[in-house]
């Protein structure tokens, strides 16, 4: 594939990222409220969208660099090596402190938003979850 059709689709994607983590960071600085109706994770009492929205705006900055200033910019290069490599690393970290949510390692109410507790607190309480009715008793929607 051509280098400059892979930076122009990583400049696509860096511009979503921005767009997206930006809109998080500034909705829950401003306005102290996570648009996603979640807990907002934090690291080093810093909201994790806001990490996000460095890493994508570095990557947009070289990226940019790279496709319309000097595709050869070495500086550039290992500006967006480096920084992908810490975005997959953070990436896997989040995942990896979520999971023990998901997981249900650590049940409190704290996490509302999971959707281990919210499919096996029924169950662990006795309580089944109702069977969808089509129409009447025993009936099926006919096709």
């Amino acid at each position: 594939m051509n280098n400059k059709i892979i930076l122009k689709t990583a400049l696509i994607f860096s511009i979503i990222g921005v767009l997206f983590s930006g809109y998080l960071t500034i909705s829950k600085i401003v306005l102290g409220v996570c648009p996603l109706k979640e807990s907002c994770p934090f690291l080093f009492n810093y909201p994790v969208c806001l990490y996000g929205l460095i890493l994508f705006t570095t990557l947009l900055l070289a990226i940019i660099t790279l496709t319309y200033i000097d595709a050869n910019d070495k500086l550039a290069n290992k500006i967006l090596k480096y920084t992908a490599i810490f975005g997959i690393l953070f990436s896997w970290y989040n995942i990896a402190s979520s999971l023990k949510y998901f997981y249900n390692l650590s049940y409190n109410n704290d996490y509302p938003c999971n959707a281990s507790v919210l499919l096996q607190k029924p169950l662990l309480e006795g309580r089944v979850p109702p069977r969808p009715l089509y129409g009447r008793r025993g009936s099926r929607p006919s096709k």
